[in-house]
Order: C-alpha cells, then sequence, then structure tokens
C-alpha cells in the first residue's frame, strides 16, 4: 500500500475500540468471553503492520470532525 500512496493508521485506545464496535454489533472476531482482552491481542498481533504507516493520528476521545482535521493537516504539509 506504501507504494500507491500515504498510510495514515487511525489509533484507539482497546476500550475506545470495544464502545465503538459494539454499536455496529456484526463483529464475529470479538463474539468471545472477552472481547476487550481480544482486542488487545489484535492489535498486539497486527502492531508489526500498523507500524509502516506513515502518521499516526490517535481518535481516542476524540470528535469524527478532530480526526478529519488532524488528516488534513497532515496532508496539507504533504503537498
Amino acid at each position: 500500500m506504501k507504494k500507491s500512496g500515504l498510510l495514515i493508521c487511525l489509533e484507539a485506545q482497546p476500550e475506545d475500540i470495544l464502545s465503538r464496535v459494539k454499536l455496529e454489533g456484526d463483529r464475529p472476531l470479538l463474539e468471545c468471553q472477552s472481547p476487550l482482552e481480544k482486542i488487545k491481542d489484535l492489535l498486539r498481533e497486527r502492531d508489526l503492520y500498523y507500524k509502516e504507516a506513515d502518521f499516526f493520528v490517535d481518535t481516542s476521545g476524540r470528535e469524527i470532525y478532530e480526526v478529519v482535521s488532524k488528516i488534513i493537516k497532515i496532508l496539507n504539509n504533504k503537498i
């Protein structure tokens, strides 16, 4: 993916991820005894790949407009 563009990793605390996906419902990987622990495990397993991103934006406790604003700032500095 890096060959075709800029990678921005949207990060969040496991607790925030859990509260967000609870609203969506259909998450087969989280249909387990401890969804929070599963999220933590998945983040650890995927960390090596996430670290390949060019930029990171922490979305924890932020509104969508705040995250979008941060991404726009990143993109404006790259142009």
